[in-house]
């Protein structure tokens, strides 16, 4: 009974969760796995040429997590990196990527976070010179980062509109089609740099805690609450799913209670015996609640009913020993 209860408070709460631009289509929480904890979702693609990349363990904004480290050298045929394969998930020119992640090195140096060109080209997205976030070649911030911390960082896609947020804030945002999709096959590649044009061995190594990636635009107040509980645990839900869950869970205990205030129905005599039986009074069979309704004395019959007979009836009248 209380599995029914739960489904129909699921059912009343879902149409009341607030309603979200952007879904979830990968979520990565690197518990010594590339899979998703999103249901669909693509196991990451590994780039690692010097096969020195892999999971460890890291102090996370005060916490000991599993994380991804990713390791080789600025060389172009030895960095390494991550591919999400966004293929009939993500709409070309709609998309938002969150993630919390640290630079080892390179303070002061160009380094690159994510690609969409199959790292055929120079343009992406960027920790410049300057330490800031970066479209190049449009635009930056100047709000820094540095190599040595984890930060949460988000990328949002919006048409030919491109911001960036840093711990919940806005960083900066820009009219460029850079981070479009369609540039390339339809793969978004974090940190590995290009290996073709110009502004080669812009890399560095890292660790990665928690990647979201969702098909269309993630408004202001998510971004905020993915700041909040940044990690990505299959045990916790979504930001956006706690007010669904609380209401829910409300909606539950308060039909629960209800159903605890009900009055005991007691259909059949057969009923009645079970209910005696386990309040602990005994039971006789010519007693008047044994009888079924049909056989049970009139008000001029019951003249000769004994004292326990009495005494039998009006405990099963008022529900009290």
């Amino acid at each position: 009974m209380i599995r029914v209860y739960f489904a129909a408070a699921l059912a009343v709460a879902l149409p009341a969760a607030p309603a979200s631009a952007a879904t979830l289509v990968g979520s990565y929480g690197f518990d010594n796995s590339l899979t998703s904890s999103t249901a669909g979702g693509p196991t990451l693609g590994l780039i690692d040429p010097t096969g020195t990349s892999g999971f460890g363990t890291d102090t996370v904004f005060g916490t000991e997590r599993t994380v991804f480290n990713f390791r080789g050298a600025t060389a172009g045929g030895s960095q390494s990196g991550l591919v999400f394969d966004a293929a009939g998930l993500l709409g070309a020119n709609s998309y938002s990527v969150a993630m919390t992640f640290k630079f080892n090195e390179r303070n002061g140096g160009w380094r690159r976070i994510l690609g969409t060109n199959d790292r055929t080209d120079d343009d992406g997205f960027y920790v410049n010179t300057a330490n800031n976030l970066t479209v190049f070649p449009q635009a930056g911030s100047n709000v820094n980062f540095v190599s040595g911390a984890y930060r949460n960082v988000v990328l949002t896609v919006d048409g030919n509109k491109v911001s960036a947020f840093i711990d919940g804030g806005a960083s900066f945002s820009t009219l460029s089609d850079v981070m479009s999709l369609s540039k390339g096959s339809g793969k978004l590649t974090f940190f590995a740099d290009n290996i073709l044009e110009g502004g080669l061995g812009e890399w560095s190594s890292g660790s990665i805690a928690a990647l979201r990636v969702y098909d269309g635009v993630l408004g202001a107040t998510e971004i905020a609450k993915l700041n909040e509980i940044p990690f990505v645990n299959n045990a916790v839900p979504e930001p956006a799913t706690w007010a669904m869950l609380i209401s829910g869970f409300g909606l539950v205990g308060s039909m629960m209670r209800r159903r605890r205030r009900a009055p005991l129905a007691l259909a059949d005599g057969g009923a009645r015996r079970r209910w005696g039986a386990a309040a602990g009074i005994p039971s006789c069979s010519p007693c008047e609640p044994c009888r079924t309704p049909e056989s049970r004395p009139t008000a001029s019959r019951r003249q000769g009913e004994s004292r326990h007979e009495r005494e039998q009836r009006q405990v099963f009248r008022t529900g009290s020993a």
